[in-house]
């Protein structure tokens, strides 16, 4: 059975980057830069770019596209385009250090 992970609201983050970081930054500072790179991400992923944040990993744009509906109730088909989602792909880095054992397999 899987233990249901703990929520950190977006509030406390800042607060664990100035923890880890043993700061030299004001909690302003690192809540400012956080919504930039929120800011900046969005308006990549927008303007149909991928990125790429190292020891991170990648978003990538996922377009929407057209696809045909049947009601099940009526039977009538319809089109409708899909929403936009977002892709993320963890670096490799990343999955190794979340998964200790992962390094074991291909030693």
């Amino acid at each position: 059975m899987s233990v249901k992970p703990t929520k950190i609201n977006a509030s406390e983050l800042p607060g664990l980057i100035q923890e880890r970081l043993g700061s030299h930054y004001y909690l302003y500072e690192i809540e400012d830069i956080l919504e930039g790179l929120s800011e900046v991400l969005r308006d990549c992923l927008l303007d149909n770019c991928e990125v790429k944040l190292k020891n991170l990993g990648t978003f990538r744009p996922k377009p929407g596209y057209e696809r045909k509906f049947t009601s099940g109730l009526t039977g009538e088909t319809y089109t409708r385009k899909t929403n936009v989602g977002v892709i993320f792909r963890p670096d490799v880095g990343f999955v190794r250090e979340l998964n200790p054992s992962f390094n074991d397999i291909e030693s």
